[in-house]
């Protein structure tokens, strides 16, 4: 592991509470992110020799093409690039990096911009903009790498004709209130684009396209603008309708959807592109298992695709684990419940700051309350939600500190608050940027009976 690590304010959450099982807790977290940085992922799946471009199992020629192009977007999507451009150094013609605000770093020889998550924005329409303005040039003598990890669908915004970024970004903001799973949100954004639901790999063939993904969808499928999509606008319609959104949605977007072509994302390529699969969230809990089997614990994976309404699924999972406390099943402690996917939160107009991961950190505190139980729940890229806490930690204390510090659990989820609150109580988890691969919740239910 790095000796920076990745949880910025350790010292801070573990001056209070169940410092042993925190201390263990967090550090299985830290483990994981730190298995899934992007620069040993590259390191993993790309490699180049000489001038031998290699993913996985296939060779790329680099003197046989013209131009060599990099675009690389999503969140923490500048690390994955700095890594690819330092293999491929000054063989690459043009590099496009789009980061999260905030997020981006410098890398040597490309143009870094910087857009908006999880709601799209004029910057993430000039990004968009930029991305279609490179694949214009790409010719069929060209190589362009595309990296595309989570987040990216945000980022990049090319709203069709009629269409403005405004009110796409309207839509997309109901949809998030709604609490709708993401690949409902997709269905739509898919549809009112010009790049997503592949239209990107046929802006650029018949370039040579080699896409690497970072996964983080429940599906657990590639996906992304250079990927086939079998989605139509009527599911789109569909999503809207299922989430009240359809009548609030704007008129421009309506009109577009009744109107599109049946088949208006490919669903195939006539020449596929290679698709090589970075990391999944399956890697995020594997890797924390495996960090907590290193430390004599037993790890129980309970699944890596939850969804629903992070409190219940919150509350869902700490009765587990208060069984596992309390009776020894069904699991015996020492050991670790590990889950991944993601979870929802639905939310009024007059909410406060919240994320689905701090909402499901807080809805445990009142079911582990008196336990030796401690729960971690993060977003692996460090922003949970549309704030900058990655996620928060609670444990069996957490419950009557809050009391004792007046600061009202129920009330705070109520009122979808659950970042005020972890602040409060000091819980509230901050981690440098890391691969987006969704959630990675932790329960840690110890054996002190010695």
């Amino acid at each position: 592991m790095s000796s920076e690590g990745f949880v910025r304010n350790r010292e801070q959450l573990l001056d209070h509470g169940d410092r042993d099982g925190r201390a263990v807790a967090l550090g299985i977290v830290e483990d994981a992110l730190d298995t899934l940085r992007p620069d040993r992922l590259i390191e993993a799946h790309v490699g180049v020799d000489g001038e031998t471009l290699r993913v996985d199992d296939v060779d790329y020629d680099l003197e046989a093409f013209e131009n060599r192009y990099l675009v690389a977007a999503g969140k923490g999507a500048s690390v994955f690039a700095e890594a690819l451009a330092d293999r491929l150094g000054d063989r690459l013609t043009d590099a496009l990096v789009v980061d999260k605000r905030g997020q981006a770093l410098d890398v040597d020889g490309a143009n870094v911009l910087e857009a908006d998550h999880p709601v799209p924005s004029v910057e993430s329409e000039r990004a968009g903009d930029a991305v279609l303005s490179l694949a214009a040039e790409a010719g069929p003598d060209d190589l362009v790498v595309v990296l595309i990890t989570g987040g990216a669908s945000a980022l990049l915004a090319a709203p069709p004709a009629g269409v403005s970024i405004d009110e796409q970004a309207a839509l997309n903001e109901a949809l998030l209130q709604a609490g709708a799973p993401i690949e409902d949100i997709n269905a739509v954004r898919k549809h009112v684009s010009r790049i997503k639901g592949g239209r990107l790999t046929e802006r650029l063939q018949p370039a040579t396209v080699v896409n690497l993904v970072v996964i983080d969808e429940v599906a657990g499928v590639p996906w992304g603008p250079t990927v086939p999509d079998r989605t139509t606008p009527s599911e789109a319609i569909g999503a809207l309708e299922r989430h009240a959104c359809w009548e609030e949605a704007p008129a421009s977007i309506r009109e577009h959807l009744r109107a599109a072509d049946p088949n208006d994302t490919p669903s195939a390529f006539e020449t596929p592109p290679q698709t090589a699969v970075l990391a999944d969230g399956a890697d995020a809990c594997e890797a924390a298992a495996e960090s907590a089997r290193s430390r004599g614990l037993d790890a129980a994976i309970l699944s890596t695709t939850m969804e629903g309404e992070s409190r219940i699924v919150g509350e869902t999972v700490a009765s587990i684990a208060r069984e596992v406390a309390d009776a020894g099943r069904p699991f015996a402690p020492p050991c670790v419940l590990l889950s991944g996917g993601e979870t929802t939160v639905t939310v009024t107009n007059d909410a406060g700051r919240g994320g689905p991961n701090q909402e499901f950190a807080l809805a445990c505190a009142d079911r582990i309350d008196g336990a030796e139980i401690t729960v971690v729940a993060v977003d692996t890229d460090g922003t949970d939600g549309p704030t900058d806490r990655a996620g928060g930690v609670v444990d069996g204390a957490s419950a009557t500190r809050a009391a004792d510090s007046d600061v009202d659990i129920d009330a705070a989820l109520r009122n979808h608050d659950a970042t005020s609150a972890l602040i409060e109580l000091g819980d509230d988890v901050v981690t440098r940027p890391g691969t987006n691969v969704n959630d990675l919740r932790l329960c840690y239910v110890a054996d002190r009976t010695d």
